[in-house]
């Protein structure tokens, strides 16, 4: 027999028991019903969204045959199957496949043709078999082709004039690349293998097995079996790639294997991943030996693509990043790497998270997302304590708590009855709101206990999925009672935060304490039914003398009472230790000046978690302005940067929406808050070049936020011409050569601002030719962002023109959208061209994305904004099931809106400001 015969039939011999190993460790149809099975359906109807029971992969066998200079690519796809009775239907999920031919071959070796229909606009098919087959096991064989996706499914990406293949299929991707059962309880390996031109390079979620060059200038590329996995987490790459190995990580306590680690580049750019490949290894030990659960997959590629619709996709053996994120080059300022290694230790994380354990269906995929950034987070001060990453998480939360208090919101946990329900669950309340409810109930329960949880929950279902109970089984069984199960519950199930409204005494004996709960509600926002949490309050109470003390209590009432152990009465309480609990506070006006005077003695999450309620009170009216402004000014000289700089969005609310546009209030009112801020600032600038802010820490954005309040809301000239200065010189506007150490980069886009704050549009047209002639993924994102933020209304009608054009990537379409809906300046030019071009932009953004085009009107702050945008776009965006981002659009404009009306009085007073002029209408879209 030749070696080539040789070769193949030991590859069927080991696809063969593979498939049969999987078999053997697969639960049972009945099992799998009891976890959760698929949607139930009339004999013959077709499915509305999950698939029914009927059928169940077991493997997948998958060839495709890509050629990154084409238009399309075609597929054969080989799926071992169980049936749980005959048929002669089976549903299945596919969306723009072209099937050439649709057979299933019965346990037997018969073949059986069938016809292959999709359902138009539901991402589900059907295979109808020419006659019922009636054995238990058979093999569904689909030849097929399809188009490239637009950052999704399998796309093409063109960067330096080379084409390269990327995947994306999270959440329901994986049919738009070939037909099978795409929903995430449907856990098997997968024998994938290519055909590709000799020069192309194939990486993919497990190593190479065969690689042999064919005689017609292709190669047959044949990949390692995959351990189970669910669809969304298949993945590869195609293209002239670069790999960088990186330092073999050295089996250990945990895993008996070595693991290879490499990075996959566009050519070229190898290097510049060094540092990313250098940081891996002791965020993956940490998360092994926390655990206890050994890496569970055979290599880490760290996989760089040119244009990427999310941070990064933690597809095991083949994490993909945004390369701006990736590509850290020679000498990454500690802001950036820092940045990188909150996501890559998230990414990381989700291999424990999300591939080791996988949620049963996507309303349970907090499991996935909420646990990885709670890990990411846990990690990271871990390893590198006074890097600030002890802060992420209440950093989290504050964004999330600012989503969780409109009337339109996501629970945790949410029904998924739709597609765009799938599409709608990856928010700050899957990941940020559900990680702070874990570190929450972290320190309520303990550590130690915590973790033997954690620990519990992964053992039990290591390879196979699990839904949310099955986590609040874990908690019971640690804790020996289902109370601190039944409180996590009440926060993942319903939407959002409570607020408790707290007050305390000393009588002659220990501490009380009194504890009010309700739903928090921002001015604008519609009250409804009242709402119940069971809180796990942790209280700091802050002595005098430094003895402090801390608390836990479970508030489960809408009023209650605890009397604390501790017998002294202390100088003030904190209601939020360490700032880990995910509720807003309320006290009376009286002590939150009280404790305003005592901010020195709160811990850094605590002052933030002060200045976040403090903004809180304010936007529901419970804290009058006048109240407020004084308190601004105590913050603004916090020791701690983020806290200090939190009221800013507040007032620059109050610049944009209340204070008159004429010159004479504008220039009071911005007069006013430079003076509070001037100090900070100034201190700032002297640490303009230094890696870390004068608090230590590497988060730079306190600076960033300070330096744009002044250049392009206050308008500063002193401070633009300083910046500006830089900006020019970095990019050599009006000089022969560009300096590229004139600004530092975690403070380049905030000179670009400055720069076009003095330039205007000439500067505009400069950054966007340099953009064209260089290939830095992190120049160009500084480029666009700084162009969006500008309230120059030429350079943002040059920006929306470039966007629509096939020079701008798509990760800059979505990323510019965002940010422009945060800039007032931008509304008025930003919605003509949403609702003419609409169907334009829509096609360049991947499915789950295209939702988010709602948040483009969120700059307006009138009700008849509201209004107009509601009608205006509801049939088109119901079209695409976006009513849920268009519900939360209308509902941040008409809060907006209310607050306006609300505080205009008495901050126009503080301002010493007369009168309002009412802002101009909206332009009428014709």
């Amino acid at each position: 027999m030749s070696p080539a015969r040789k070769l193949l039939f030991t590859l069927i011999g080991v696809f063969i028991a593979a498939a049969l190993l999987y078999r053997l460790q697969s639960p049972s149809p009945e099992e799998r019903a009891a976890r959760g099975g698929g949607e139930t359906t009339e004999a013959g109807a077709a499915p509305k969204l999950r698939l029914p029971d009927a059928v169940t992969p077991l493997a997948y066998r998958l060839r495709f045959a890509i050629d990154p200079q084409a238009e399309q690519y075609s597929g054969h796809a080989e799926i071992d199957v169980e049936l749980a009775a005959p048929t002669q239907r089976i549903a299945l999920n596919g969306k723009g496949l072209s099937v050439r031919q649709a057979r299933v071959f019965t346990s037997g070796g018969e073949a059986v043709s069938a016809a292959y229909r999709e359902i138009p606009g539901t991402g589900l098919a059907e295979l109808r078999l020419r006659r019922p087959v009636d054995t238990k096991l058979a093999t569904i064989v689909i030849d097929y082709a399809a188009p490239f996706g637009a950052l999704e499914g399998v796309y093409k990406v063109v960067s330096g004039n080379q084409p390269f293949i990327f995947t994306q299929f999270e959440a329901t991707s994986a049919r738009m690349a070939f037909p099978g059962f795409d929903e995430p309880r449907f856990k098997t390996p997968y024998h994938v293998s290519f055909r590709v031109p000799a020069g192309q390079t194939v990486v993919g979620n497990t190593q190479v097995a065969v690689e042999r060059l064919l005689g017609d200038g292709h190669k047959i590329v044949v990949l390692a079996p995959t351990a189970a996995l669910p669809t969304y987490l298949v993945a590869f790459a195609i293209g002239p790639l670069e790999v960088v190995d990186g330092k073999t990580m050295a089996a250990n306590q945990h895993r008996a294997a070595a693991i290879p680690l490499r990075a996959v580049t566009p050519p070229g750019k190898g290097d510049l991943a060094r540092p990313a490949l250098a940081r891996t290894e002791d965020i993956l030990t940490a998360i092994e030996a926390y655990t206890g659960i050994g890496y569970p997959y055979a290599k880490l590629d760290l996989i760089a693509a040119p244009d990427f619709a999310a941070s990064a996709m933690e597809n095991p053996g083949a994490i993909v990043y945004r390369d701006s994120l990736l590509l850290l080059g020679d000498a990454p300022s500690e802001e950036r790497l820092r940045k990188f290694d909150s996501i890559h230790a998230h990414e990381l994380a989700h291999q424990w998270f999300g591939n080791l354990v996988t949620s049963a269906w996507w309303e349970d995929i907090w499991l996935n997302e909420s646990f990885a950034d709670w890990l990411a987070a846990k990690m990271l001060s871990r390893l590198y304590p006074g890097r600030g990453f002890d802060k992420d998480i209440s950093r989290g939360a504050r964004t999330a708590m600012a989503l969780d208090a409109g009337a339109n919101v996501r629970a945790v946990r949410q029904p998924i009855r739709t597609q765009q329900d799938i599409d709608a669950a990856f928010t700050p309340i899957t990941y940020e709101k559900g990680a702070a409810i874990l570190t929450m109930f972290e320190a309520y329960m303990g550590a130690d206990k915590f973790r033997a949880a954690i620990r519990h929950y992964l053992q039990k279902h290591a390879g196979g999925t699990a839904a949310t109970e099955d986590f609040l089984k874990a908690i019971t069984e640690t804790m020996g009672e289902e109370s601190v199960a039944a409180a996590l519950k009440s926060f993942i199930d319903q939407p959002g935060a409570p607020l408790a409204t707290v007050a305390w005494s000393c009588p002659q004996t220990g501490v009380t304490i009194n504890v009010s709960q309700s739903r928090y509600r921002p001015l604008g926002a519609p009250a409804d039914a009242e709402a119940l949490w069971s809180i796990p309050m942790c209280v700091r109470l802050l002595s005098s003398d430094g003895q402090d003390a801390t608390e836990c209590i479970m508030a489960k009432r809408q009023h209650q009472t605890f009397y604390l152990r501790e017998a002294n009465c202390p100088a003030a309480i904190v209601p939020n230790a360490g700032g880990r609990g995910y509720y807003r506070w309320r006290l009376s006006a009286e002590d939150w000046r009280y404790m305003g005077d005592r901010a020195a003695l709160l811990r850094p999450a605590e002052v933030l978690s002060f200045a976040d309620n403090l903004s809180a009170a304010f936007r529901d009216g419970s804290l009058a302005f006048g109240d407020y402004l004084p308190l601004i000014r105590q913050l603004a000289a916090s020791a701690d940067d983020d806290a200090a700089t939190v009221p800013i969005a507040d007032l620059k609310f109050l610049l944009h929406n209340v204070v008159p546009q004429d010159a004479q209030a504008q220039t009071a009112a911005r007069a006013l808050i430079a003076d509070i801020y001037r100090p900070r600032l100034e201190v700032g600038l002297e640490n303009l070049d230094a890696e870390t802010s004068d608090d230590g820490d590497e988060t730079r954005e306190p600076l960033r936020r300070l330096l744009s309040l002044y250049i392009v809301d206050l308008q500063d000239p002193a401070i633009t011409a300083l910046m500006a200065a830089r900006g020019k010189a970095y990019v050599g506007y009006g000089r022969s050569a560009a300096d590229a150490s004139a600004v530092a980069g975690d403070f380049r886009r905030v000179a670009f601002s400055a720069a076009l704050m003095a330039e205007g549009s000439p500067f505009a047209e400069h950054l966007l030719t340099a953009m064209q002639g260089q290939d830095d993924p992190a120049f160009r994102e500084d480029v666009v962002l700084a162009l969006a933020a500008t309230p120059h209304t030429e350079t943002i009608g040059r920006l929306l023109e470039y966007l629509l054009t096939s020079q701008a990537r798509g990760d800059e379409l979505h990323r510019s959208v965002a940010m422009l809906a945060h800039n007032s300046a931008a509304a008025s030019l930003v919605w003509p061209w949403l609702v003419t071009h609409l169907d334009a932009i829509l096609a360049r953004l991947p499915e789950w994305r295209k939702g988010e085009v709602a948040t483009a009107a969120a700059g307006f702050c009138q009700t008849e904004d509201a209004v107009l945008v509601r009608q205006t776009l509801q049939d088109r965006l119901a079209a695409i099931g976006a009513e849920q981002r268009l519900a939360e659009t209308v509902a941040a404009i008409q809060r907006c809106a209310a607050l306006k009306a609300a505080v205009s009085e008495q901050v126009l007073s503080a301002f010493g400001i007369e009168a309002m002029v009412a802002p101009p209408p909206m332009p009428e879209i014709k």
